[in-house]
């Protein structure tokens, strides 16, 4: 990093420190109020955030709103220790604390259901979700595994979107951009519920739909051909239903994301392929209380998907249509002791069935079933808050996962300390069990957090991690295979101000690599030597933000963020003797974001804003040395947003 770019962290970190001190609200959410929100994603009973047994970050509508966000990675990129990377066929996905997590490290959730597709574990991302569907964001920013399993090695994110009470009757949002070049998307969202007579019974729904492009910047291969990404297009269709009637919850989402692309492996076509993400999914669960202490849940979910499908033949090889279908099935028991003690537990079993044919021929008839075994055991005491716990899962072809975990969380009026430990895992799905593997991936997981509330309108925290994968599941030449050890250590910073005209929230993020014997994520030069052993390729150490909302009227609101992302190694050519690629070091960006909010009244309201401000290139770099090359980002983007409640 550079002293100027230091010294820009600091001061920023030391200008939060010295702010005043006043009580002051910001639309409904005071910081008393944020701080004592309940967080259900960490399992079993809820605690705020500062009690909660995990590394959390919480995101409310009104950010979102204010921010002018155009779709989850604009949310997403705001969160310590999250930056985004792409795969091949144009996909884009996430990485955490420095490791690429796109492949079934990081579990989405949507209102309960599990977003990842069963073939890769993948969630691709770019104008995907309906963020302005969402009430808030749950973000464990490590490991879940004890509690959800093998998608959740190094994170939870959990969308929750509005219910029938917060929707009253309707809502609407029409979003509309314009990048330098071309139409840069136009979304439409609509949201409608209902509650009969208490909220036990009601009913929501939501439709969302759109299409987006994901730039408009030239794209060239490592043959040197170039052309326009305007042809790289993001369709959504997101149907999301829920009625609860009493005990009784029943939650459907039927879901056509189709996106369109030219690149792939080393070259790209002369012509855009249509590549489809469809879901078919349904969860139906009853929580049958057995008295006051004790409940028992009841979940079965099926999950019907055709992930990375491509309809039609295409240069790089012939039509896909593979199908993932999970069944899943699962009884929660959650009994509080007393006052001070809870135990969550549960028994998990599902099967996943694939058929179809993909691109490289006929896919084989797969069926795999898997069990688990979860327990966690809280209780708080004068000591603190002590939490245990841990996963017994096996997978008939891999074979089995013990991840146990523990946490210790205090707080001392304005400070509190967590100590975090824990193991966790990543299952394999059908495609990786398809290859060489070895068994299941793993991670050791250790993490410490301090905070300490400076004033009625200030909170500060920061953590330090250290993840350590074994046996990571990576894509090998033509199979999926075990590899060595990646470890990364770290540090995350965060501070909140809340006053009478809006707020400020600050990060800083910083990871560095060790006991890099993975081959693939290494920075090598031409000869395939060492750059740079410690980082991983495509992630930068280091990132910066800045997200602020100020009030200039009652309402009117001036929304600016800053968000600097140092430099990173990016595949940019190919040694053509070997075909491995080749690293260079690109420079650091810096994004500058402004939306402006108008409240006409509390049913409509208008925001006009702009994205990559300064136009900076970016580059979303391929993490692994694979033959997939980075793919650039858009640039500046004038975005219009309507909303309405009906």
């Amino acid at each position: 990093m550079t002293k100027p770019s230091f010294l820009f962290i600091s001061s920023l970190f030391i200008s939060s420190l010295s702010l005043a001190d006043t009580s002051n609200i910001v639309g409904q959410y005071s910081l008393e109020y944020l701080l004592n929100i309940e967080i259900e994603v960490t399992g079993g009973k809820s605690n705020n955030i500062r009690e909660s047994s995990g590394i959390i970050s919480y995101i409310t509508a009104d950010e979102i709103r204010n921010m002018g966000a155009r779709d989850l990675i604009d949310i997403l990129r705001l969160v310590p220790g999250f930056e985004f990377g792409a795969d091949v066929v144009g996909a884009t996905g996430i990485g955490v604390r420095g490791n690429w997590a796109f492949e079934g490290k990081v579990l989405f959730l949507v209102d309960g259901l599990e977003m990842n597709e069963t073939r890769f574990s993948n969630t691709p991302l770019g104008n995907r979700f309906p963020i302005d569907s969402i009430s808030q964001i749950e973000i464990i920013r490590g490991p879940g595994s004890a509690i959800y399993g093998g998608f959740a090695e190094l994170g939870v994110i959990n969308i929750i979107t509005k219910s029938a009470d917060e929707l009253y009757t309707s809502e609407v949002s029409v979003t509309t951009s314009r990048m330098k070049g071309i139409a840069g998307r136009s979304n439409l969202s609509i949201s409608m519920g209902k509650v009969f007579s208490t909220v036990e019974r009601s009913y929501s729904l939501s439709l969302y739909k759109g299409q987006g492009e994901r730039s408009d910047d030239d794209f060239t291969d490592y043959f040197g051909e170039t052309y326009n990404m305007e042809e790289h297009e993001l369709m959504p269709l997101f149907v999301n239903f829920g009625f609860a009637w009493d005990g009784l919850k029943f939650r459907g989402i039927v879901e056509r994301y189709d996106t369109r692309q030219r690149n792939g492996f080393f070259g790209h076509q002369t012509s855009s392929a249509k590549r489809v993400f469809d879901m078919d999914q349904f969860q139906i669960e009853y929580q049958w209380n057995l008295s006051d202490s004790v409940t028992i849940i009841p979940t079965i979910n099926y999950k019907d998907q055709r992930p990375w499908n491509a309809p039609n033949a295409f240069e790089f090889g012939g039509a896909d249509k593979t199908t993932a279908l999970r069944i899943r099935k699962k009884v929660l028991l959650n009994w509080d002791i007393d006052e001070q003690q809870s135990i969550v537990s549960g028994i998990e079993e599902y099967s996943d069935i694939s058929g179809g044919y993909s691109s490289r021929g006929e896919t084989p008839e797969y069926d795999e079933s898997t069990t688990s075994i979860f327990i966690q055991y809280s209780t708080d005491i004068s000591l603190g808050n002590f939490t245990l716990g841990g996963r017994y899962e096996h997978q008939r072809s891999v074979g089995i996962s013990i991840v146990p975990r523990f946490a210790w969380t205090k707080i001392w009026d304005k400070v509190h300390t967590k100590v975090l430990a824990s193991k966790a895992f990543r299952t394999p799905t059908f495609d990786a069990i398809s290859g060489d593997l070895t068994g299941p991936e793993s991670a050791t997981v250790f993490e410490v957090e301090m905070g300490y509330q400076a004033s009625d309108n200030l909170f500060i925290l920061g953590n330090l991690f250290s993840i350590t994968i074994d046996d990571p599941i990576v894509f090998g030449e033509r199979a999926y295979v075990n590899l060595d050890t990646v470890t990364t250590q770290g540090l995350e910073l965060e501070s909140k101000w809340i006053e009478s005209w809006g707020y400020l929230n600050l990060t800083f993020s910083f990871y560095q690599a060790s006991d890099l014997e993975v081959e693939t994520y290494r920075i090598n030069d031409i000869n395939g030597g060492l750059i740079e052993d410690d980082q991983l390729l495509g992630f930068s150490p280091f990132k910066v933000t800045a997200n602020a909302s100020i009030n200039i009227t009652p309402s009117l609101s001036v929304n600016p963020s800053i968000i600097y992302i140092g430099k990173k190694y990016v595949v940019d050519s190919l040694n053509f003797d070997t075909f491995a690629g080749v690293a260079l070091q690109v420079g650091s960006t810096t994004f500058l974001n402004v939306n402006m909010r108008y409240d006409f009244d509390t049913a409509y309201s208008i925001s006009l804003g702009v994205f990559n401000l300064l136009d900076e290139d970016y580059l979303f770099a391929v993490p692994y040395n694979n033959g997939g090359k980075s793919l650039p980002g858009p640039s500046r983007e004038i975005v219009l947003k309507f909303y309405a409640s009906l």
